[in-house]
């Protein structure tokens, strides 16, 4: 291959869900039901549901899945205290680092790359974050280099994960030349989210 026209490539892919499925057009009726005495708002989730091609999401929080008289994140149904930002951020990193390490550990395995090979490891959250950080946790807890090139991107939204791609696909362009660790997690703990993956983009594929 020649290395002034570098070629990206996907070598693994590896994915990772919460345990908990929720149906889309149940959480759209749950919704609209909800939000029932604002038929405005009613009528625009109903839509955005319908139309945006998702069929099922998953949630660590099992309290998403009860009516919206006993779910503690529709405050003016149920009348329990909606749980606050540090809840929240808890729950996020109590449920997104072992996510992540599932995601990004099978995504290694099916692209049969090594922890030294890996120089950039990307992450990405829509809406959860803590200190040290995502991306300090999988490198530590995955054996990662500590020299390795962190690079989180957090709070972009649902566009994150094409985003790293992106910036992926950037960096591998570079001479000489580094594998890339992509572990995307767009995922909301108190909300819906779709599942976390992680894949692996090394520039020089073709001799693999």
């Amino acid at each position: 291959m020649n290395d002034a026209n570098p070629v990206a490539a996907i070598l693994g892919i590896g994915t990772a869900v919460p345990d908990y499925r929720l149906d889309q057009a149940d959480t759209a009726q749950r919704l609209t039901h909800a939000l029932r005495d604002h038929p405005d708002s009613a009528r625009w989730a109903k839509r955005i549901f319908k139309q945006c091609g998702v069929e099922t999401r998953y949630t660590c929080e099992p309290n998403l899945l009860e009516s919206a008289e006993n779910c503690r994140y529709f405050s003016q149904e149920s009348n329990q205290p909606v749980p606050t930002t540090a809840d929240r951020m808890a729950t996020y990193k109590r449920e997104a680092v072992p996510l992540g390490l599932k995601a990004a550990r099978r995504a290694l395995r099916d692209g049969q790359v090594d922890l030294s090979e890996i120089t950039h490891l990307i992450t990405v959250s829509c809406t959860g974050q803590f200190l040290p950080g995502m991306d300090a946790v999988l490198t530590q807890q995955l054996g990662l280099q500590a020299a390795v090139n962190r690079i989180p991107l957090n709070f972009l939204g649902c566009a994150a994960g094409l985003k790293a791609v992106c910036l992926s696909r950037q960096i591998v362009a570079v001479p000489p030349g580094p594998a890339i660790s992509l572990a995307v997690d767009p995922f909301s703990n108190w909300e819906m989210f779709i599942p976390s993956s992680c894949r692996t983009l090394p520039k020089k594929w073709c001799g693999r």
